[in-house]
């Protein structure tokens, strides 16, 4: 079997946690063109190669302890998704329509957002940067010229938060039974 053109680099950047787009040029393109031989390979190193119909490469499963930082992208995530959804803007526009100057992003203008950011490590701009770094590293942003354009990959994230959301709101729905230590008493007896 003959190996995939782009292995290495492309195995390089997935193993990284990093989300491979149509901006990562040739790359992208050779995983594209001959994603089924690069799938065998990385399933033989034990490795899961996801085409996401949006237009991204990723590795499912990889684990080198990306918790924290999905963590972080996801909250980074929320808030603008939530931001956008105050401010009656249309988050897919909002998102992926825009290229938004790192000030103008709401992540500490408000009290409510910056304790969010504290559970990311913090609720300074240095914090914001980095995590904004690590998106741009991992392929959900670009970060370029002191602005932000979020990528297809993002999707990814909104995903998971609908999921999340979803979850949580049918929790929050379910009837609360009260138990009655009387009722509880006598039924044991």
């Amino acid at each position: 079997m003959q190996l995939p053109p782009k292995l290495e680099e492309s195995f390089r950047l997935l193993s990284k946690g990093r989300h491979i787009s149509s901006l990562d040029g040739e790359v992208f393109n050779s995983l594209a063109q001959e994603t089924d031989r690069y799938r065998a390979v990385f399933d033989a190193l034990g490795y899961e190669l996801v085409d996401d119909p949006q237009g991204f490469f990723y590795f499912n499963g990889t684990r080198n302890g990306l918790n924290r930082t999905v963590s972080e992208f996801a909250l980074f995530t929320f808030i603008m998704v939530d931001w956008l959804s105050d401010n009656d803007t249309s988050i897919e526009t909002g998102l992926f329509g825009t290229v938004r100057p790192l000030e103008e992003l709401p992540h500490l203008q408000s009290d409510r957002y910056r304790g969010y950011m504290r559970q990311a490590g913090g609720d300074d701009a240095d914090n914001l940067r980095r995590i904004i770094q690590r998106m741009d590293g991992a392929g959900f942003l670009r970060l370029c010229d002191e602005k932000i354009q979020f990528l297809a990959p993002t999707r990814r994230i909104l995903k998971v938060c609908l999921a999340l959301g979803k979850k949580s709101a049918e929790v929050a729905t379910m009837p609360v039974i009260e138990n009655d230590d009387e009722e509880q008493e006598g039924a044991i007896a």
